[in-house]
């Protein structure tokens, strides 16, 4: 894993930036609920940018969430098989 305090990308897709945790391993810009959930997400712009086919360490690193969190908003919003049969 390389440098995870700051992010440098020639990507448009992909947003520069610097990073800092706190003792939780938690994003120090981010507030959290008592599980440690980020308590404000863009769920729709999550689901639009994998879409658009970006991977999850890019949508974690533009929306400066984790993986594991991007993976959780995703599959809250992804249809059963029986809705999709529906």
């Amino acid at each position: 894993m390389g440098n995870r305090l700051s992010a440098n990308s020639t990507l448009s897709a992909v947003n520069s930036g610097s990073f800092g945790y706190n003792a939780d391993d938690e994003v120090s810009s981010e507030t959290y609920d008592t599980n440690g959930n980020p308590l404000q997400l863009d769920h729709a712009a999550i689901q639009r940018d994998r879409q658009h086919g970006q991977s999850l360490r890019q949508i974690a690193k533009a929306h400066r969430i984790s993986t594991a969190t991007v993976q959780r908003v995703l599959r809250e919003h992804t249809p059963t098989a029986q809705e999709q049969a529906a």
